[in-house]
């Protein structure tokens, strides 16, 4: 499972868009569509909805956000630590 799926995955469910995503990262919106595209194949599981109405996590997402949100936060403090020392 690669780092950059699980901060696209938090990412995009926290902003709720795709394109809400893309403009707080700077990160374009089909990189962010690749990266998650990558990490549902991987799973072999949905993990959001897409739709009108925003983007919303399935039960897996959900599962997977409650680790993925404590990753990507253990690993922007490690790096806000190393840079800092």
């Amino acid at each position: 499972m690669e780092f950059p799926g699980l901060r696209t995955l938090v990412l995009v469910v926290d902003r709720g868009s795709f394109a809400s995503a893309a403009e707080a990262s700077g990160v374009p919106r089909s990189t962010l569509a690749r990266r998650l595209d990558r990490l549902e194949s991987e799973l072999d599981e949905q993990l959001v909805v897409r739709s009108e109405m925003g983007v919303h996590p399935t039960p897996a997402g959900a599962r997977l956000l409650e680790h993925a949100r404590g990753i990507v936060e253990d690993y922007d403090a490690l790096v806000k630590r190393i840079r800092s020392e």
